[in-house]
């Protein structure tokens, strides 16, 4: 590092060597020395290691020095007082705390990434279709073996896909990251649900007839059915949301402002069956949204995710 003094004190950074087998290179890059937050997270003496890596944009890639530094990361916020209860759940989280209730969608740009995604795949194999015709069958599927040739064009409309999954995923971190400040804001100790998510990804095994009863046209006239119970559990809701990387993020949060984070069983305490003025469990269907209550002689319903957390 080429370190820049001025009557002995520190005031910022020029630039530093890669040292290579052929020859040096000097990367140069901006450190504002007005910006304490850049000054107390960048500390060369406790530089741990140095990684390099590159980002997709849409004219190629991107690469990108990582300084690892040892200890705790400057904080920027300051911890609240009281408790939180989280609910998380596939798509969204529900927070209670003394002075807040918070009801957050984790992606709520889902929808606008996934319209762009879907027709740049589109656009893409439109391409393909045209410049490789002799690499698929008259079915209109590919051929097994057959390798793809991609043009300038296609090669362009492939990077500009990988752009848009690199931003939705950079979003959903950014997002998350808000989310978890408002909660370290208002409390010090947080009880939140031990949900597995990776047993909710998989499909079910056994293969059921739904109770329902549908009517479809046939030849002989119309015909009631119990058609088959779907297979499919959440794996797309919880890659378009990673509701486990915010559990995860928020649980690094709390140890760095030192907050206490516990993890409720949901076999021992199950927070969305249970009612705290009958003290009972009522189950309800995964459907229901509401909870009924009285107060003050006058029924009211909360939402069953915010009830949860409370």
């Amino acid at each position: 590092l080429n370190v820049i003094k001025e009557k002995g004190k520190i005031i910022g950074y020029d630039y530093f060597t890669i040292n290579c087998p052929n020859k040096n290179i000097n990367l140069h890059f901006k450190l504002d020395i007005k910006d304490k937050y850049e000054l107390d997270g960048f500390r060369p003496n406790d530089v741990k290691y140095i990684k390099i890596t590159r980002r997709i944009f849409n004219n190629g890639y991107k690469y990108y020095i990582q300084f690892v530094t040892e200890g705790i990361p400057p904080l920027k916020l300051s911890a609240g007082i009281g408790s939180a209860g989280i609910d998380p759940g596939i798509s969204s989280v529900a927070v209670a705390t003394n002075n807040l209730c918070l009801l957050e969608d984790l992606n709520p740009l889902n929808d606008f990434y996934n319209k762009k995604i879907i027709k740049k795949q589109k656009e893409l194999e439109r391409k393909n279709r045209q410049n490789n015709p002799n690499c698929y069958n008259k079915n209109r599927t590919i051929k097994k073996g057959s390798k793809l040739k991609l043009s300038n064009n296609a090669k362009r409309t492939k990077r500009q896909l990988r752009t848009l999954y690199r931003k939705k995923k950079e979003f959903i971190k950014h997002n998350q990251n808000l989310i978890g400040n408002k909660i370290i804001q208002n409390c010090d100790n947080i009880y939140c649900e031990d949900v597995k998510f990776k047993a909710l990804q998989k499909r079910s095994k056994n293969l059921e007839r739904s109770d329902k009863e549908s009517t479809i046209n046939t030849k002989n006239g119309i015909k009631i059915v119990h058609k088959y119970k779907k297979k499919k559990r959440f794996g797309k809701s919880l890659q378009n949301r990673a509701p486990a990387q915010f559990i995860k993020l928020l649980e690094n949060k709390c140890k760095n402002y030192e907050i206490s984070f516990v993890y409720i069983k949901t076999q021992d305490f199950k927070a969305s069956q249970y009612n705290h003025q009958k003290d009972d469990y009522i189950k309800k269907e995964l459907s229901d949204r509401w909870n009924e209550l009285t107060y003050k002689r006058k029924k009211i319903q909360i939402q069953r995710d915010l009830y949860s957390a409370f």
